[in-house]
């Protein structure tokens, strides 16, 4: 994930062949890892097939750690594949808020870690976004 400047060329050309690599390398970077997130949204609808998730999850972009442990809970959590969005801790960045504008489907989103990680603020603003 990423464009070249997160992920080198030769980091995702050794990924092919490699023993824990794929035949196929696939890069998906956005202008930012906000907008990288998307992509990766978007790759996932197309692998999964689910198009319509009853929610989302949302994590701070600044630090990894709540982003990586809830990707598997996005993945698997309750049976259906969900969406992990990041954004900004302190207020919902844009593409999040998009994200969450054009899907009626969601009936909630999640906040992954605690106010410090994602603000209230941000939790306000993608509540009032689901209404």
């Amino acid at each position: 994930c990423g464009g070249e400047g997160v992920v080198s060329r030769d980091v995702a050309t050794a990924l092919v062949g490699a023993e824990y690599g794929s035949p196929i390398v696939e890069r998906k970077g956005g202008l930012n890892r906000y907008a990288t997130a998307a992509l990766l949204i978007d790759r996932g609808r197309s692998l999964t097939g689910v198009t319509n998730p009853d929610g989302m999850y949302l994590a701070t972009g600044t630090n990894y750690p709540d982003a990586l442990a809830g990707g598997v809970l996005a993945g698997i959590g309750g049976g259906q594949w969900r969406p992990l969005m990041l954004t900004p801790p302190t207020v919902l960045g844009d593409d999040a808020g998009s994200f969450i504008s054009a899907h009626a489907s969601f009936k909630f989103a999640t906040a992954l870690g605690g106010p410090n990680a994602v603000s209230e603020i941000v939790v306000d603003q993608a509540g009032e976004l689901l209404q």
